[in-house]
């Protein structure tokens, strides 16, 4: 048998039997390393060691200093020092800190203490000059170097047959707050889009028609529409694209595609690639939107990228408070107010998206004006 492979007999709770010094003691400080702690004891346990860590390894009714001072002192291996300064002032990581001083003479072990960086902290007599392993980085990272420590230490270990203590994952979800099955509201910028046209048409007019005519019909329409090449996509039926294109002229639907494989995968037909049709359903959607936020009076600024929706001041007064939803108590916000002489105005832009499902990006704005004289 190697000497990393010891067979153990059982003495402390908690800890598998053993006949010979293989502890490796974590010295930790109360709750402070409590998560660290729980983070590493399993870690080190699925590699083959046995651990000791006061959190979990003490039974109720256990004589606690007692039982720490005699594992430590008993058969303890190497001491993993938590070195933090809150830890370090701990009377008892001091205490642990002594016993383990004396171990290094007893078992001529000048690398018994192995201190591990949580955060920086202050040098302490008597591990001031000891080599840390760092953990201040990454948790992750200082336990590759912790593992290859104690391997090229011959730190005692059994890894043919691992004992993972149920406790650690017990003791952790101890102060863990429950999840519960129920709905739950959420403030979100997302405004979910709950329908949409179940295919987009592309239509061509039957004879010949302006066509700078026909891109501006596309822009000011009621219903959106984008133009390309002679014809252009709606959304609407045959029917209510005539009537609403009959200054234009009468039109045929040359193409008809289901919306959502338009955006996923463009139209071979038209050689229109995925990006350019992800592209003209958006557009197609923000221009519904502004024609929703024009229809309701709000007023419309133009930003260097989308136009901003704000209320007027014959939707909210000047300090008025709007209610909104609830999520809790009730709340409400003002849409209108005055600071240092001009009045502000809340908007938004809404950012038209398909994934994971249709919905708008709302961006909050907020425009400035001077007030005038018994403006409200």
């Amino acid at each position: 048998m190697h000497a990393d492979q010891v067979t153990p007999k059982a003495v402390v709770p908690g800890l598998r039997p053993l006949n010979a010094r293989n502890v490796v003691f974590i010295s930790k400080a109360t709750p402070t390393d409590d998560e660290f702690a729980l983070w590493l004891a399993p870690r080190l346990e699925a590699e083959g060691y046995t651990v000791f860590a006061d959190i979990v390894t003490l039974e109720p009714g256990t004589r606690w200093r007692k039982e720490i001072t005699n594992t430590l002192q008993e058969r303890g291996i190497k001491m993993l020092l938590c070195c933090r300064d809150s830890t370090l002032a701990s009377e008892g990581v001091q205490e642990e800190i002594g016993i383990a001083a004396d171990l290094v003479k007893e078992l001529k072990d000048s690398k018994f203490i192995i201190p591990l960086r949580l955060e920086p902290f202050r040098k302490l007599f008597g591990i001031g000059e000891l080599q840390y392993i760092d953990f201040a980085r990454g948790w992750a990272e200082g336990l590759g170097k912790l593992l290859d420590t104690l391997k090229r230490q011959k730190v005692p270990r059994d890894a043919s047959t691992i004992q993972i203590n149920s406790n650690w994952e017990a003791f952790r979800r101890r102060g863990a707050i429950p999840l519960q099955n129920e709905p739950e509201r959420l403030t979100s910028n997302w405004l979910r889009v709950v329908e949409v046209p179940d295919t987009i048409k592309f239509v061509l007019p039957r004879g010949a028609v302006n066509r700078f005519a026909l891109q501006e019909a596309c822009r000011t329409s009621r219903h959106a529409a984008s133009p390309r090449d002679h014809g252009f996509f709606a959304f609407g039926t045959l029917a209510e694209i005539d009537v609403a294109f009959s200054s234009i002229g009468k039109f045929e639907v040359a193409h008809e595609f289901e919306l959502m494989s338009f955006i996923a995968d463009g139209a071979e037909e038209l050689e229109l690639a995925r990006r350019d049709a992800s592209n003209i359903a958006n557009s197609m959607l923000r221009q519904a939107w502004n024609r929703y936020c024009q229809d309701r009076g709000l007023l419309e600024y133009q930003y260097s990228k989308d136009a901003g929706f704000h209320v007027s001041q014959q939707q909210a007064k000047l300090g008025q408070k709007i209610p909104w939803g609830k999520q809790g108590d009730r709340r409400s916000s003002m849409l209108r107010n005055v600071a240092k002489g001009h009045v502000w105005q809340f908007g938004v832009s809404a950012l038209p998206a398909f994934w994971p499902f249709p919905h708008y990006k709302l961006k909050s704005r907020v425009l400035f004006a001077t007030r005038r004289p018994g403006s409200q």
